[in-house]
């Protein structure tokens, strides 16, 4: 069965094509969108979720029953097109991300992107600030807005998500990547510890580091570069390390050394 967001996706970009036909503003698109919000809270209800896939309901009077459940809410023509459509071919099941694609292209009119965080643990206001700002030099043109979620599951470290692009920097999203370090590190038990503690930068790109060493380094460990500038270890592979720097980096180069603190964020 093809991805949810796969399946989403041409909905999402169909109903904001038809709203850009007829002109809609950016206004009436969050109108839309607070409708759209509104029938997915309904459909998720259990007494909704036992009817869908009943043959002997159709998409007419699924769709009267939603209605009825908003209360009399105006539903906007494109909208109840949507819905139709969304019914008649049994995609249901992605409401959910096509509200959320939906929210995705009305940013993307606004020139805002959405940084989803998760964190094992709770962050700062200035902590978030320090990393919408590292990840400011990959979206640039963007307003970054962020939300924060705390999830103990992570175990330590953060997993960041804007739009469809990934950076899981948790340690259970690492573990098996760990455990191949872990091996490596057996290995070389010989090494000394200064090169356990402390590392070289070997590349800086758009506030992204790689640094040689650091083989004692945790996920979500800060780290510390020179001018009182910290960043974030974020994947630990066999040979490197891949960090952001919260805050400004151009001072930052090539044979920096960085050095490990013991902080996990």
């Amino acid at each position: 069965m093809a991805e949810i967001s796969t399946i989403a996706r041409p909905y999402a970009k169909g109903l904001f094509q038809a709203l850009e036909d007829r002109h809609a503003s950016i206004e009436e698109c969050k109108a839309v969108l607070k409708t759209l919000e509104n029938i997915s809270t309904v459909i998720k209800t259990p007494e909704f979720s036992q009817l869908f896939g009943d043959p002997r309901l159709l998409p007419s009077q699924m769709i009267d029953l939603i209605k009825s459940a908003l209360a009399g809410e105006e539903i906007q023509k494109e909208v109840s097109n949507l819905l139709t459509v969304v019914l008649d071919n049994g995609r249901i099941e992605a409401w959910s991300e096509i509200v959320n694609d939906f929210r995705t292209l009305i940013n993307d009119a606004e020139g805002i992107a959405e940084v989803h965080i998760e964190t094992a643990f709770g962050m700062t206001d200035d902590e978030v600030q320090s990393l919408l700002k590292a990840l400011a030099h990959r979206f640039p043109n963007k307003k970054l807005v962020s939300d924060v979620t705390v999830n103990p599951e992570l175990i330590g470290g953060v997993r960041i998500r804007v739009g469809d692009q990934v950076l899981d920097g948790s340690i259970s999203a690492r573990l098996e990547a760990m455990s191949d370090l872990l091996k490596k590190r057996i290995e070389d038990l010989g090494v000394s510890a200064d090169l356990r503690t402390q590392g070289t930068v070997i590349s800086v790109t758009d506030g992204i580091v790689r640094i040689h060493g650091l083989f004692d380094v945790m996920q979500g460990e800060m780290l510390e570069f020179p001018g009182n500038t910290y960043g974030l270890a974020m994947n630990l592979e066999r040979d490197s390390v891949g960090a952001v720097i919260l805050g400004e980096y151009t001072h930052i180069s090539e044979g920096d050394t960085v050095r490990t603190t013991g902080r996990i964020l």
